[in-house]
């Protein structure tokens, strides 16, 4: 049949998987704004684009994954496909460890060189660090994802943020009105959320039948399958990163207005935000089929 359809149906979980991630963030920055007040609406905010430009060039490897699993998915080739799947979780653990120490850190030190005012520096440094200390559980979410897009299966992957998602504005909510925690009770939202959501997906990868399964006594690196999804991923990582360090000079400029201006700004990005994921979500469609079929 066509391929239009197909594609549609395939992309649109995914669009709405991309939409809920960026929710997790925004969650935090509506309930941080509403009852913690603007400074630490700006705190959050002013972290997005930092983070994004540490976390971005892993995530562009997991497309390289994501394009060589659906190459040998697609050709029946099963010992290969095993054995792409198990290097590419071994790395998303191994790059999310590295993360951690990232955060912890750099973080403050990225800050003061964006001219984060000191009001609110205090702040971003301590959600910083505590998001970071989640970075294992997003970067083995975001790979098992995306071995599971390269098989077809953009639904599960969507059914798993939607659970993450409530627990993780409930909790926002909990932390924050009940307990006092501000900055911290989102962040700490956050990272227990994306626990859930990484959880679920490799526990799917576990209990599948298929040549995707995966096995914790089989994680290793080969580095013959890690060099495939480097020569794919990492010009894929560098333009994310690249685009996202522009981003941060621009925070850098925001910030020197002071943290009103740093909160306004937050809450149009996190529109864009959305705006921008929904039509991403078609080019990662379309790399899925186009991986497949080649």
């Amino acid at each position: 049949g066509t391929v239009l359809d197909k594609l549609i149906s395939f992309s649109i979980p995914l669009m709405l998987s991309s939409i809920l991630q960026l929710l997790f963030n925004a969650v935090d920055i509506v309930v941080v704004g509403r009852f913690s007040g603007s400074r630490a609406l700006a705190a959050v905010g002013s972290t997005t684009a930092l983070i994004n430009v540490f976390t971005n060039l892993f995530i562009g490897v997991s497309l390289g994954a994501n394009v060589l699993a659906a190459r040998f998915y697609a050709t029946k080739q099963e010992k290969q496909m095993s054995e792409t799947v198990h290097t590419a979780v071994t790395f998303a653990l191994i790059s999310g460890i590295v993360m951690v120490f990232v955060g912890l850190f750099f973080s403050k030190a990225a800050l003061l060189l964006m001219d984060t005012p000191s009001d609110v520096i205090g702040q971003s440094a301590l959600y910083m660090r505590i998001y970071f200390a989640g970075m294992p559980f997003f970067m083995l979410y975001n790979y098992g994802a995306a071995i599971l897009r390269a098989v077809g299966d953009t639904k599960r992957p969507l059914f798993f943020l939607i659970i993450a998602g409530i627990v993780n504005a409930a909790l926002n909510l909990f932390l924050v009105i009940v307990l006092h925690l501000g900055v911290a009770g989102v962040a700490i939202a956050t990272v227990i959320a994306q626990m859930i959501s990484c959880l679920l997906v490799l526990r799917c990868l576990y209990r599948s039948d298929g040549s995707y399964q995966l096995r914790f006594s089989a994680m290793t690196i080969k580095w013959i399958y890690l060099k495939q999804i480097f020569q794919v991923g990492i010009p894929a990582g560098i333009q994310s990163t690249v685009i996202n360090f522009s981003n941060v000079l621009l925070q850098s400029s925001v910030n020197s207005f002071g943290s009103i201006a740093m909160a306004g700004y937050t809450a149009a990005n996190n529109i864009f935000g959305f705006l921008y994921a929904a039509a991403n979500s078609i080019t990662q469609a379309c790399m899925s089929f186009t991986s497949q079929n080649y």
